[in-house]
């Protein structure tokens, strides 16, 4: 047996070879490649002569005539370096574990590896245009050494771009591998081989998505969900998702404290993909109403949510896990409060009844109507010289238990309705009823005031009854 060294206290002892020609008194020997690979990952011998002895046992060889050598220490005096470029030979993707397995045909040096020689592809060919190039946050896996092997730990990030790609490790046959010269080098300093591999062997998403944070902007009427991987916005159901004031509301009046959105649509918050870590949700205008009505998103701490599992899926079909109240619900990381004053949008007047009927565009707080601040004009022009209006009086005042929402019913007091009746020219059908309105007249439930209604542009009734009460003594 051969011992390759730089002295008696190292070396790679030589397991076997192949005796290629035999020539008097030389011999060739056809290393074993686990011997060239032990050489190679050796780095105290064989870089030059100067550090390269031969031993040879007295054992390891034999005359024509059986006669063993003599066992000795022999200086190289000649040594070639390594100059042949490695190889990418086999490739196995891990999605559930984020992982991918490099294996070469020599060993190379795991302090050249530049991840960012690496593109996870769909296909094989060289330039696949839904290509991901691994980022900078994509790393060495934490006690990888010199060898044949590297496995690099997928980042997050670059994890959820690949799922982003449909087409890219979804399965065996759509796991491929491009490697850079630049990605590694051998143990000599040879760039490593540029080259397109197809995954050996490919192990699938099997883990749940779960939501790592949620937003919720009550001004804006958005509801963006964050989560630990790519999932599917057309998968999400938002009628699965429920908003609540706390985690966990109970008794007789919990339904008061929590909501579930009855629909909403997708917006994307990203560069214009459909499917990714985030999804942005825009709520129905009813559903927003209802959410301030029950003070849901009025402050951080009132903004809670839970959802069904299944509520999302990830790109491989898995179901989320579900956020159950009392238990794992979530709170908001973030909340913008409605910071949008209400504007009136409609207008109804029963002189029957004695009713005016305002409509808001978003919920106002019943509480804060001021009737002073409302005119009735008969024009939508309240500044024109043949104009009849009034201006109410504090008397007429929503009616009695009204709640919080988008619609108010103010009934007007005897003496304010008698004053508009006096009036020919108002208030005497449809198109004779306005009203014009002060900030002070309302406010939603973040406490902004109502859009003023000036009276030059006064809104039209768009329904009226006419008076049909006999009048009595």
């Amino acid at each position: 047996v051969s011992t390759v060294g730089a002295n008696s206290g190292s070396g790679v002892t030589l397991t076997t070879g192949e005796v290629t020609q035999v020539n008097l008194t030389q011999l060739t020997i056809k290393l074993d490649i686990n011997d060239v690979h032990a050489l190679k990952l050796d780095e105290s011998i064989c870089t030059s002569v100067n550090d390269t002895v031969l031993r040879v046992a007295s054992s390891s060889v034999v005359d024509a005539s059986g006669n063993a050598i003599v066992g000795v220490d022999l200086a190289v005096t000649s040594l070639e370096a390594d100059t042949t470029a490695p190889e990418l030979v086999s490739v196995a993707v891990d999605v559930n574990g984020s992982q991918v397995t490099l294996n070469f045909d020599e060993p190379v040096r795991v302090s050249t590896v530049a991840v960012g020689g690496l593109q996870a592809q769909g296909t094989d060919s060289a330039s696949d245009s839904d290509g991901v190039t691994l980022g900078a946050e994509s790393v060495v896996k934490s006690g990888t050494s010199n060898g044949l092997q590297v496995v690099v730990t997928v980042s997050l990030a670059d994890m959820n771009t690949i799922k982003e790609r449909t087409g890219v490790w979804t399965r065996l046959e759509t796991s491929y591998v491009a490697v850079a010269s630049s990605l590694v080098s051998d143990m000599s300093g040879n760039a490593l081989t540029s080259a397109v591999v197809q995954a050996s062997e490919y192990e699938e998403d099997t883990t749940a998505p779960r939501l790592s944070s949620w937003e919720l902007d009550m001004d804006a009427g958005t509801l963006l969900l964050s989560f630990l991987e790519t999932v599917d916005a057309s998968s999400l159901q938002t009628t699965d998702i429920t908003l609540m004031t706390q985690s966990n509301p109970s008794g007789a009046n919990a339904a008061t404290f929590k909501h579930t959105l009855t629909g909403g649509t997708l917006a994307d918050p990203m560069a214009g993909q459909n499917n990714e870590s985030s999804v942005l949700v825009t709520l129905l205008v009813a559903d927003l109403d209802v959410l301030k009505t029950r003070g849901i998103g009025a402050s951080l701490e009132q903004s809670w949510l839970s959802a069904v599992s299944g509520f999302v899926q990830d790109m491989n079909g898995q179901d989320a896990r579900g956020l159950v109240a009392g238990l794992t619900a979530m709170g908001a990381s973030e909340l913008v409060k409605d910071q949008t004053a209400p504007e009136l949008s409609s207008v109804a007047l029963d002189m029957s009844l004695g009713e005016l009927t305002l409509s808001f565009s978003e919920t106002v707080r019943s509480s804060s109507v001021d009737a002073s601040a409302i005119h009735v004009q008969s024009q939508a022009d309240g500044s024109a010289a043949d104009v009849e209006a009034v201006q109410l009086s504090q008397e007429s005042a929503v009616v009695s238990g009204s709640t919080n929402g988008p619609t108010v019913v103010i009934v007007l007091s005897s003496s304010d309705l008698n004053r508009i009746k006096a009036l020919s020219a108002l208030c005497v059908d449809v198109n004779s009823s306005y009203v014009s309105l002060g900030s002070s007249g309302v406010s939603d439930m973040a406490g902004n005031a109502v859009a003023a209604v000036a009276a030059g542009a006064g809104v039209a009734a768009g329904e009226y009854v006419v008076d049909s009460v006999a009048p009595s003594l």
